[in-house]
């Protein structure tokens, strides 16, 4: 049996990075996932943008597309991104204190008036009220692309990368993770384990007698149109009804609003989007463009995702436990923390500083917690 400094269990977002962040600093690592990049990374859409409201998840957007360069700077991968920018259309009061915030944590922004919105995107409505913040750094994710660059970088850091594996069981003794079982009979022990699972963290650490996380459990959902190859589309976002949308390919438009549907399972989510959010997202996308007769729906799909009672994503030790931890809660904001967390995960359990995490994401804030109202709080747009 083979002995790990690191044995991360799942594949997503914060699995990836997390095996990637602690194989570079020589760390000899175990990743365990059914199929990588399957559940809710593999369904989102893509958008990495450092417009956030909160000054914490800003800082750590920033960090995980620094990071995300330098990756693909190091290992010639160019194609997991493509810089094309991101605009934010609010309300005129609420633009210049985005401006602000994004000032003073140095992300590179411009602010724009309905006249310059206007220039920058011409099939778009823009109301009398509403500036535009552009941030022409943000990317748009490849997620197949990533994955692809991701396997091969982790096959020649030596990261064991266990496929086809259920974890069936975590086993503890005395305050300490001694191995996790597989459905099939793996058997892995390591020195310390992250459970980076998302929404399928909360069933394996409950059933295993671990921990129940508080975690709200929900599904988003997606949809595709068809768009003529000269519209001209940014990836963008409408503060009054949380629509997003953003271009893909030169022919097609993935819109969403991230309208949560709390549920109990991660797996119980529709294979196609339902025909009421079809036709309230496909309104909502109407009311905004120049000449919606140019759009044909295609189809649709969801994925889940998790959070937590208050809003903010869980990193650090579990409670009770001296050498597990977990990174769970991001909701839905996956792709823009998870690189940065990864980050300062590997290195707090590195130097074993788990007070250099934030202590706003300390999973120990919920001990005692019994009952919560399952709701999604949104606190990042």
């Amino acid at each position: 049996m083979t002995n790990y400094d690191v044995v991360i269990i799942g594949g997503g977002i914060s699995g990836i990075w997390t095996a990637y962040v602690a194989a570079s600093r020589g760390k000899k690592v175990a990743l365990i996932d059914p199929s990588l990049g399957s559940g809710g990374t593999g369904r989102c859409a893509g958008i990495h943008t450092t417009q956030l409201a909160l000054e914490i998840d800003v800082k750590l957007s920033k960090r995980s597309l620094e990071m995300l360069d330098e990756f693909a700077e190091k290992y010639e991968c160019s194609e997991i991104r493509e810089k094309c920018g991101f605009l934010s259309v609010e309300e005129t009061w609420m633009a210049r204190e985005s401006s602000k915030t994004l000032a003073r944590l140095g992300v590179a922004h411009i602010l724009l008036s309905k006249d310059e919105l206007s220039k920058l995107v011409p099939n778009i409505m823009v109301k009398d009220e509403e500036f535009g913040v552009y941030t022409p750094d943000d990317v748009l994710i490849n997620i197949s692309s990533l994955y692809r660059a991701m396997r091969k970088i982790l096959g020649e850091l030596n990261v064991a990368i266990y496929e086809q594996v259920l974890i069936k069981k975590v086993e503890e003794k005395e305050g300490y993770v001694v191995a996790v079982r597989s459905n099939n009979h793996v058997e892995l022990k390591g020195d310390h384990y992250v459970f980076a699972a998302g929404p399928w963290n909360k069933d394996l650490l409950r059933r295993s007698g671990i921990w129940s996380p508080p975690t709200i459990i929900y599904i988003c959902q997606a949809l595709s149109f068809s768009r003529p190859a000269d519209m001209k589309i940014i990836p963008t976002y409408f503060q009054d009804s949380h629509v997003y949308l953003r271009p893909e390919g030169i022919s097609q438009l993935i819109v969403g609003n991230g309208y949560a549907k709390i549920v109990e399972d991660p797996d119980d989510y529709p294979a196609r989007a339902e025909p009421e959010y079809i036709e309230e997202i496909s309104e909502k996308l109407c009311e905004r463009l120049v000449d919606p007769s140019q759009i044909r729906f295609i189809g649709g799909w969801s994925g889940p995702c998790s959070t937590t009672p208050d809003g903010y994503p869980m990193l650090g030790k579990i409670p009770g436990l001296k050498n597990a931890y977990i990174i769970d809660g991001l909701d839905g904001y996956g792709i823009m923390r998870a690189p940065a967390m990864a980050e300062l995960l590997i290195h707090a359990i590195s130097k074993d500083v788990m007070d250099d995490l934030p202590s706003e994401f300390d999973p120990a804030r919920f001990n005692g917690l019994k009952n919560f109202e399952p709701k999604v709080i949104e606190l990042h747009s």
